[in-house]
């Protein structure tokens, strides 16, 4: 894993950027905000001033429709960098498109700005970001409460298994996931266990208690109750409900791109890449996975949608709303990750941490085929829609005349 990348290689060589021009015609972007395009006039003429998403209503969210070549990724990226001048928070760019959509950013951004030092970016085929994903020391330190911190760890790391197994495969054997979740908080007990620790303890802690058929110690009493009625089934009952633990939890370091993420454990000087500090710059973050299998996609922005959200917490207890640059979360097909609960999370809560999400997929009954919490959320916590043409979906219609 690396600290990402803020020198990024500038358009080929013999393809030099073009230069500024005395008077810039993005000012008017990146005075207006997100821009969203020129409206046409009665004679189907563009207006000279664009229509954009003011910093100040950016954190109650946009969602972007369009079909396969409407131009939704490239009227993204428009908006994307007016808004990076617009705000002086970080704007972080999820694609898995894997289409050179991130190349095309860096290259624009490059024209524009003059050069890469405000950009972190990831080709995730090759560097990934230094997240330790099981580690609640920085939450610990913001005051937030342990149990809180553990809760999410745990949640979001069943989240990020049901991605890379499939949400039905996943749920077939009933009581892992609890098994899962116990032993995670097993492991950050505050007497017994640490604050941070790798996969590969969640791994080792779960073979001792298969082998021993003796749960890790913990102080939590009804916690323990838990573990210990998890050993008082019969041995093949027992060896079941472990093996299907084994099962779930052994697919990240057959990964490994994310097995050597989830055992990346910093010290404090070991390099980690930290979005609570960097969700204050004034800078851009495009995480690129389109090189990588859907399930190592999920995963990963999954991962740092976790790191996202504590990293938001950590600055709500410890700043004043005044002082919170807004920050910008783009999802390029969105579609892909909303199986997860995460992205819920963000729809309904994140707006009072500064944050505002832009969701682009090609229509909203994507999002329903796999989450009717999240198409809900959509539906009534997203207030800036931008939509083609999408005539199945009544829902949407009815939201649209509301």
């Amino acid at each position: 894993p690396a600290t990402g990348s803020r020198a990024v290689r500038p358009p080929e060589p013999g393809r030099p950027a073009p230069a500024r021009p005395p008077a810039n015609p993005l000012e008017r972007y990146r005075q207006a905000g997100l821009t969203l395009g020129h409206p046409l006039d009665q004679d189907g003429e563009p207006a000279p001033e664009p229509v954009a998403v003011p910093p100040a209503l950016q954190p109650l969210h946009v969602a972007w429709f369009g079909k396969t070549g409407s131009g939704k990724s490239t009227s993204l990226l428009t908006g994307l960098l007016g808004n990076h001048a617009a705000t002086d928070g970080a704007d972080i760019l999820i694609t898995p498109k894997g289409d050179a959509t991130a190349e095309a950013y860096l290259r624009t951004h490059y024209a524009e700005y003059g050069s890469l030092d405000d950009v972190y970016y990831f080709d995730c085929a090759a560097t990934l970001p230094a997240l330790s994903f099981f580690d609640i020391r920085d939450q610990l330190a913001a005051g937030i409460d342990r149990s809180t911190a553990v809760a999410d760890v745990s949640d979001h790391y069943i989240e990020i298994l049901e991605g890379v197994m499939g949400p039905e495969q996943f749920h077939q054997a009933v009581r892992s996931p609890d098994i899962i979740r116990q032993l995670v908080k097993a492991l950050f007990d505050p007497v017994h266990g640490d604050d941070a620790f790798t996969h590969r303890a969640l791994q080792q802690a779960a073979a001792r208690f298969h082998e021993t058929g003796e749960p890790p110690p913990v102080v939590d009493d009804e916690l323990q109750s838990m573990l210990y009625n998890v050993a008082a089934n019969s041995q093949q009952t027992f060896d079941e409900l472990l093996q299907g633990v084994h099962n779930r939890i052994e697919k990240i370091p057959l990964d490994q791109r994310l097995g050597q993420l989830f055992n990346h454990v910093p010290d404090e000087e070991d390099p980690h890449f930290d979005l609570r500090a960097v969700i204050d710059e004034d800078a851009v973050v495009i995480l690129d996975t389109g090189d990588l299998r859907a399930a190592s996609q999920q995963a990963l922005a999954r991962t740092v949608l976790s790191k996202l959200w504590t990293a938001l917490q950590r600055r709500a207890q410890t700043t004043d709303p005044a002082d919170r640059p807004v920050v910008n979360l783009y999802l390029e097909e969105a579609a892909q990750l909303v199986s997860s609960g995460i992205i819920d999370d963000f729809l309904a809560q994140v707006r009072s941490f500064g944050c505002g999400v832009t969701l682009a997929t090609q229509f909203p009954g994507q999002l329903r085929v796999r989450d009717e919490a999240a198409y809900v959320e959509l539906l009534n916590n997203v207030s800036t829609i931008i939509t083609g043409s999408v005539p199945v979906d009544d829902a949407l219609a009815k939201r649209l005349a509301t």
